[in-house]
């Protein structure tokens, strides 16, 4: 009889937990929408700002190509969907934490918050650093490569596509601190250890 009646709060609970899941995740939506609307307007400039790297890289007078017949809309406009959701990460992130938060203990709680924002520093940080310093390198040592009969002109929905696996892999990267203190701190590896 015990289980029966625990059956139907059991599932009230997962459903309700459904509910509020569902609800954080439509209002980090809906904040990436109101960051991106404003954005929208700008979508050129984000993507001049983004292809930068790779124009002082090419020969002067050259440009980046659009094959594509909807291309030279749906590249800026996912660009700056990207850039949209960086904006608002600490709103999403704030929303995942607050689903998240009531299952946690105390100590897990204290320690929670200086990570995230850690977490957050570091892969903005990690995304700065492939696009001040290792774009640079990159796009002008592929680009002296090209033989003199070659016209380099990259395509930008593959430029697109280079760039976001570089941002996330290095701002994945930047990472690794974050990963050596949780492993220490939940006792899968010491200091020891990872000295060796």
């Amino acid at each position: 009889m015990s289980a029966e009646t625990e059956e139907p709060g059991q599932e009230q609970s997962f459903l309700s937990h459904l509910v509020e899941l569902r609800q954080r995740i439509v209002r980090a939506a809906v904040a990436i929408v109101i960051v991106f609307i404003p954005m929208a307007f700008f979508m050129q400039q984000i993507f001049d700002f983004l292809s930068r790297p790779m124009m002082a890289a090419l020969p002067a007078g050259a440009k980046l190509l659009a094959t594509g017949v909807i291309t030279p809309f749906m590249v800026p406009l996912k660009v700056t969907l990207f850039a949209a959701f960086l904006v608002a990460l600490p709103y999403v992130l704030w929303q995942v934490w607050a689903f998240v938060a009531p299952g946690l203990y105390r100590h897990e709680k204290r320690l929670a918050g200086p990570l995230i924002a850690s977490s957050v520093l570091m892969f903005f940080a990690g995304m700065a650093y492939c696009y001040f310093v290792v774009f640079g390198f990159v796009f002008k040592f592929i680009a002296g490569f090209a033989p003199a009969s070659v016209a380099v002109s990259p395509d930008i929905e593959a430029y697109f596509s280079f760039v976001m696996s570089l941002f996330i892999a290095f701002g994945l990267t930047f990472e690794v601190p974050i990963v050596v203190v949780l492993l220490v701190r939940f006792g899968i590896a010491t200091i020891d250890k990872l000295k060796k």
